[in-house]
């Protein structure tokens, strides 16, 4: 009985896939034929009938001799109930060699068909598994010969997953950047970090044969030679394309933690929805165990979030040595030595990278390395702000210096090829202030072009939406940028800034936009070349984003 609840359950979804092959019938619906099938033996069972099933052998028979019509059915069935009625005594009446015949005849095609016409057309292993199963169904039973098909079938899948790399694609931070609208100087600063950032892309199946793989190349990745070229802080595993995770996978997971917590990393997981199946498994198992694991193993919904924490990280490490070795810089009428970021090198911090000997870990030195160029060119720059401001402005502290002006002049750093005080002086009477509340809507793409706006201070949301393609992406605007349209350009994209905290941004409206073109054509056409420079940049950084999410 047992064996024959398990056929009647399994022969639906083997058989009449089967059938329509043979057949020629590309269209059909195996959760009709499951619900067809369960209702016919749910009613034959109250009735206290026989089990009801399709018989493979006798559907091919029946239909090869003509009858492929849904009259021939209903003749069957009217035929079949008529046995049913008159008894047995008409079996009787047929030839025993007519029924041999035929039975002979359709056992030879069904043999011709599966052992013999697929020779070459299949892989060697799935060939042999055909054999073992035709051999098990002739020596012992049918329903064994299903069983073993399904353990070979089993075996098949686990060693075709297991082979498979489950690593689609493998990015650093040096190019797998967030969309978040940031300062020139800031990106080119987390380009020469981007390499301790490295993106997993996953796809496939995690099981017990895969997970393994994914170990051996991460611990591969730490291994000194490579740790030396990429030194890794944040692994990112990416699981947008994982179909399937088990148990053997979070514990691989497991071990993937306590080698960076051993090379002190970080642990993220992006794509993941916090209330998942694969989240419940890795707390069940233990992935976050202490404050430590805590604290260093996060997740994220995107890749995108994921990037733009370990870049806000990065930045804010920077900050924090800044403020440890800054003293106040604006100074008239006398000279002020100003601290420097300490070397990563043993000896005199003047005589460049290559004058002492190198101390502290390739992640340490690489940062330090970065901060310094970076602030290096900082004070370079702010100096030349400062040299070329009047007098009187430099009287007053960074933070209470004449605006717009000095806003405009950090805005264009590596953005524009004039450097002039006076050039972009021009500017400032066009320039209107105004402060946004949280909450508040500032910009829209579609209906309020052209308007340009130079961010002070706050923190602005934007939401960019593909009209023909129905896909969104959200980020957000930073300070100390530009953002907004010169001219007016159309497009099916709509984008939407909003205002995340108080915001103050110095506004150049549509008839500010048209009284410069007019008056200062010369600031005009450089500003008309900044924003294209800006789009471009945003261009390569939203394709880049969305090529590897």
């Amino acid at each position: 009985m047992l064996a024959l609840t398990f056929f009647g359950v399994l022969h639906v979804p083997i058989n009449v896939p089967a059938l329509a092959l043979t057949i020629g019938m590309d269209t059909f619906d195996v959760d009709r034929e499951l619900i067809a099938h369960g209702a016919s033996n749910f009613i034959s069972g109250m009735c206290g009938s026989i089990q009801n099933y399709l018989v493979y052998t006798n559907s091919v028979l029946f239909i090869r001799s003509g009858a492929d019509s849904r009259l021939s059915g209903v003749m069957l069935a009217i035929a079949t109930s008529g046995i049913m009625l008159i008894g047995p005594v008409l079996i009787g009446y047929i030839p025993v060699c007519v029924v041999g015949s035929l039975i002979y005849l359709l056992g030879y095609e069904l043999l011709k068909e599966s052992v013999w016409d697929t020779i070459g057309r299949l892989r060697k292993f799935e060939y042999i598994t055909i054999l073992i199963i035709v051999l098990t169904m002739g020596a012992w039973d049918f329903v064994y010969g299903i069983l073993v098909g399904i353990l070979l079938a089993c075996v098949s899948f686990v060693i075709e997953a297991g082979s498979k790399r489950v690593i689609s694609a493998v990015y650093t931070g040096e190019y797998a950047r967030s969309i978040v609208a940031r300062h020139p100087k800031q990106l080119e600063f987390l380009k020469n970090v981007g390499k301790q950032i490295c993106i997993l892309k996953l796809s496939g199946s995690l099981f017990f044969g895969s997970i393994g793989g994914l170990e051996d190349e991460i611990r591969n990745m730490f291994d000194v030679a490579n740790y030396t070229k990429q030194p890794i802080k944040y692994l990112i595993l990416d699981l947008n394309n994982v179909l399937t995770f088990d148990f053997s996978a979070t514990e691989g997971f497991k071990r993937i933690r306590n080698l960076l917590m051993e090379k002190q990393c970080y642990f993220l997981l992006s794509s993941i929805d916090n209330n998942s199946a694969i989240v419940d498994s890795l707390k069940f198992c233990g992935l976050w165990e202490t404050e430590e694991h805590q604290e260093k193993i996060q997740m994220f919904n995107n890749l995108n979030s994921a990037l733009e924490w370990c870049e806000n990280i990065f930045l804010k490490h920077y900050k924090e040595l800044i403020a440890q070795s800054k003293q106040p810089s604006i100074a008239i009428g006398r000279e002020v030595k100003k601290k420097q970021i300490p070397s990563p090198y043993n000896g005199s911090s003047s005589g460049g990278a290559d004058s002492g000997l190198m101390f502290g870990t390739p992640r340490h030195v690489q940062f330090m390395n970065a901060a310094r160029r970076y602030n290096q060119k900082e004070q370079l720059q702010q100096d030349m702000i400062m040299n070329k401001l009047k007098e009187k402005d430099r009287k007053a502290s960074v933070s209470t210096m004449k605006q717009p002006l000095y806003l405009v002049l950090q805005i264009m750093q590596g953005l524009s090829s004039i450097y002039d005080e006076k050039f972009w002086g021009r500017l400032s009477p066009y320039l209107r202030k105004s402060i946004y509340k949280a909450g508040e809507f500032i910009y829209d793409k579609s209906s309020n072009q052209p308007c340009l706006f130079f961010f002070e201070s706050g923190l602005i949301d934007f939401k960019i939406e593909f009209n023909d393609l129905r896909f969104t992406i959200s980020s957000s605007e930073l300070p100390l940028t530009m953002f907004g349209d010169i001219v007016i350009t159309k497009s099916d994209r709509t984008i939407d800034y909003k205002a995340n905290t108080n915001c103050v941004i110095w506004v150049l409206d549509s008839s500010a936009i048209k009284k410069l073109k007019t008056e200062n054509r010369d600031v005009y056409e450089e500003l008309l070349v900044v924003c294209i420079r800006i789009t471009t940049q945003r261009f390569e950084s939203i394709t880049s984003n969305v090529l590897i999410s």
